[in-house]
């Protein structure tokens, strides 16, 4: 498996110790850095590590600073990427089972080498259950939509905009979209839909207006 590792100073011998640990085990390890325990900012880490799993260049990542706090705050303002500040075996277990989380992050002013390492292989070896759970997921996902507008969103925005302004009547008309496969979806892009869902990838964008305009319409996102 491939796995994003990063750290700060402080994290940066624990990082060394559970690097070499997971290399050992057979996995592939991207360290995104620091490299020596010269002082070091952890956002600038964390988010590397958070990039790694966001692109799905890694499955998973891992991040260690001091207390495992900020870094997780880091990670998590990332689109994709749900990160875990793991403390003991339950909320490492339980945010695997239920929340399907992708990046760990470790303090290690908090926690001893040997716990670390129980956390970090229980962690990975935990799958997602699923089920009931999924639907709660896929409502942090649409928040997550919500509040999230990225470069190439704002581009294909202004893009559908122009499209709108030369062709008011619209290139697709109002057909039905709800198969649409999108990396942004806009208030153009579903007026005039008559189906009841918009089925969309995970990671793409729904802009506030268009969310508002399908809650407005009854037309559920359903992400695959």
């Amino acid at each position: 498996m491939k796995i994003a590792i990063g750290s700060d100073h402080r994290g940066f011998p624990l990082k060394e110790a559970i690097k070499t640990r997971l290399e050992a085990s057979g996995h592939q390890m991207i360290d995104v850095g620091t490299f020596s325990t010269e002082s070091a900012d952890y956002p600038d880490f964390a988010i590397k590590a958070a990039e790694q799993v966001a692109s799905a260049s890694c499955r998973f990542g891992v991040m260690i600073d001091g207390a495992g706090v900020g870094s997780a705050i880091v990670a998590n303002k990332v689109p994709g990427v749900r990160a875990v500040n793991g403390t003991d075996s339950f909320i490492v277990g339980n945010s695997r089972r239920h929340n399907d989380t992708n990046l760990l992050t470790l303090g290690s002013e908090v926690i001893g080498p040997g716990k670390a390492m129980d956390l970090v292989d229980q962690w990975l070896n935990t799958p997602y259950e699923g089920g009931r759970h999924q639907s709660r997921l896929d409502k942090v996902d649409a928040l997550e939509h919500r509040y999230s507008l990225d470069f190439k969103g704002v581009a294909m925005i202004v893009r559908d905009m122009i499209s709108s302004v030369l062709n008011p009547a619209g290139a697709t008309g109002a057909a039905d979209r709800s198969q649409a496969r999108r990396s942004v979806v806009t208030l153009e892009s579903v007026k005039g839909m008559t189906a009841k869902e918009l089925a969309v990838t995970r990671g793409t964008i729904v802009t506030p207006a268009a969310s508002d305009y399908l809650k407005d319409k009854g037309i559920q996102l359903v992400y695959r």
